[in-house]
């Protein structure tokens, strides 16, 4: 008896004991890519086709809005599945128990509400999963426990309210966090603190009003950084850990002033997004040292002033757009050490007739008006 116990319990933990659900009978979509990607028709396709089967299943914009629990059983080496740009809302449970070699989950573009531990749990090598555009509002604090080797998280544009360090805790590979277009209106301190190998941290189209100040203190590999939302101000030497940092974006923010300190230990910037938010001035050594930044934005500010030696540093510089200030008195001179500039672009701001004369002569077609 305890022997038959005993096989019982193995069936049950194997992912591909189970009946065998003929292609021809699962969702429509899905056999409809099964068919394609196999090259047979449904009712030739086997188990051992689908066991076999590696790669990527697609099923992009077919409008397929439920799905069924045995729809993707039997797929134990599939290693990229994607089902963006449908209309999803809920995952059956068990949706996923035998993609045991899955790395790419996509998602994208659904309306799944809520998911949970126990949809990934079969998916101990995921590497990447992308819930962007659907309409989670919660995620369980466990819900990556199962998934220890994912990388990318990606959760743009959903309705979450809070995510915690917890619910982060389990990835030590973490390089990719995707949280723009969030109704965030906090952010723990310590959300990524145990993750230095993180690469790309977004954050734009919150309603976070305040950034601790050692939010990316911890992440030595911080590359990209993306932030907007209603904080009126940056803290001090805000990058101080970031020493690889290389493409700043804080933007629609209503802050008038940087701390002169912002980027003291980044010395790799390459590319620096200031735009619409409400700038009057900017440090003169806010880019002391930088010696490889090629694209500035300080659009769409209320600037009416460049410090004398803001540029002195910026040799390398090739795009350079001040659009939508205040500036009335500017002069090409200012200019002159820009020596790799494409692009000067000065629209929109009340520069007398005469300056926009000596703007053209100085650098003709670069200088945009």
């Amino acid at each position: 008896m305890k022997n038959l116990i005993f096989a019982a319990t193995v069936l049950f933990l194997v992912p591909n004991a189970h009946a065998f659900t003929s292609v021809c009978d699962r969702t429509l979509e899905i056999r409809n890519a099964l068919e394609d990607v196999v090259q047979k028709p449904c009712e030739e396709i086997t188990k051992e086709d689908l066991n076999k089967l590696s790669g990527e299943l697609e099923v992009y914009n077919k409008d397929l809005s439920k799905l069924h629990a045995d729809d993707l059983t039997d797929l134990t080496s599939l290693n990229d599945l994607s089902f963006g740009h449908n209309e999803i809302d809920q995952l059956p449970v068990g949706i996923f128990r035998d993609l045991i070699s899955l790395e790419r989950l996509s998602l994208y573009e659904n309306k799944i509400t809520q998911i949970s531990k126990s949809d990934l749990a079969a998916m101990p090598r995921l590497q990447d999963i992308d819930l962007e555009y659907n309409n989670l509002t919660v995620l369980p604090d466990d819900i990556f426990e199962s998934n220890p080797l994912l990388y990318a998280v990606r959760l743009e544009y959903n309705s979450i309210t809070n995510i915690t360090a917890k619910t982060l805790e389990p990835l030590a590979r973490l390089s990719y966090l995707g949280l723009s277009g969030n109704p965030l209106t906090h952010i723990d301190e310590y959300l990524v603190a145990k993750h230095p190998h993180l690469y790309t941290l977004l954050l734009s189209s919150t309603k976070i009003s305040e950034l601790p100040s050692k939010l990316v203190s911890h992440n030595s590999d911080l590359h990209y950084f993306e932030f907007s939302g209603p904080i009126k101000e940056l803290p001090s030497n805000f990058f101080r850990g970031n020493p690889l940092l290389e493409s700043v974006h804080i933007t629609q923010t209503l802050i008038d002033s940087l701390p002169s300190d912002l980027f003291a230990n980044s010395k790799m910037l390459d590319l620096v997004d200031f735009q619409k938010n409400a700038l009057t001035e900017i440090p003169v050594d806010l880019f002391k040292g930088q010696t490889k930044i090629g694209t500035l934005y300080l659009y769409d500010n209320q600037l009416s002033e460049l410090p004398k030696d803001l540029l002195a540093d910026l040799a390398t510089l090739r795009i350079f757009t001040l659009d939508g200030n205040q500036f009335s008195q500017l002069a090409p001179e200012q200019f002159n050490g820009l020596t790799n500039l494409w692009t000067l672009s000065l629209r929109r701001n009340p520069l007398p007739s005469e300056m926009v004369t000596d703007f053209k002569k100085a650098f003709g077609d670069r200088v945009q008006f």
